[in-house]
């Protein structure tokens, strides 16, 4: 009987997989990391709600949890960000989750924003994350919390865990790496320099104060929205891996 559960298991888990990467050869060259959690090894109960965070912009953000990536763990202790990179990082990061709940609301889900500490009541499914910045060229610290200035690119690190009456089990932990070219005009129509077609930041030529007034442009955040939509993406395969969506 075992046994056949898990066979179960795994041909839904590759059957999400393969639609997973029908769907992402469409949206190349984003790149994907899996990491599969002791919840990926059973079908949980499926939740009421789908929770999601806004992810962590800042080290002191990082709530550190089952699941979370080695490096991002040890990024918490590396560079503070800056006010302004802050401010910046909020906007996309709340941008990101408000894609990602109405994204899971078209598939058929509950999903809604969440802060603070996780229910100790009611079952639910969790998503938080980090935003991450990565410099190839800078092996000492090659991973920062947060958008940082002069990064290369820019990548979501996600947690996906279930809350039963207050016990989390965490399911898969998955990186969403976006590597697409810059977007044409994006750093002239920003106001704080451009967010690319990865998110990536150039040098920043705005104060705080006029950030704080002009929010994200319309292309910055349409970036934010995909970046969004594809995190969603892994998130359906999760959610198809538990047998919560169809395959």
């Amino acid at each position: 009987m075992l046994q056949s559960h898990q066979g179960r298991l795994r041909s839904r888990r590759l059957a999400a997989v393969c639609i997973l990467s029908a769907a992402l050869a469409a949206c190349a060259p984003t790149k994907v990391s899996i990491t599969p959690e002791q919840g990926s090894l059973e079908q949980l109960p499926q939740p009421s709600s789908v929770l999601v965070y806004t992810f962590a912009v800042s080290p002191d953000e990082v709530q550190l949890t089952q699941g979370i990536e080695p490096a991002i763990a040890q990024a918490v202790s590396g560079t503070p960000r800056t006010e302004q990179e802050i401010q910046l990082g909020h906007a996309v990061a709340q941008t990101i989750a408000d894609e990602i709940v109405s994204q899971v609301q078209q598939m058929g889900l509950a999903a809604t924003r969440a802060s603070g500490q996780p229910p100790a009541y009611g079952n639910n499914a969790l998503v938080q994350g980090q935003l991450i910045s990565i410099d190839e060229g800078n092996q000492t610290e090659r991973v920062v919390i947060g958008l940082g200035f002069g990064r290369s690119n820019v990548a979501a690190s996600v947690q996906v865990s279930s809350s039963n009456a207050g016990t989390i089990t965490p399911i898969e932990s998955v990186t969403v790496n976006a590597e697409s070219g810059d977007m044409p005009g994006a750093a002239e129509t920003m106001g704080v320099g451009g967010i690319t077609g990865h998110l990536a930041l150039s040098a920043a030529t705005t104060t705080v104060g006029q950030f704080a007034n002009y929010g994200l442009s319309a292309s910055a955040s349409a970036e934010a929205k995909r970046l969004g939509d594809k995190v969603a993406t892994e998130l359906k395969a999760v959610f198809q891996q538990q047998g919560w969506l169809p395959l």
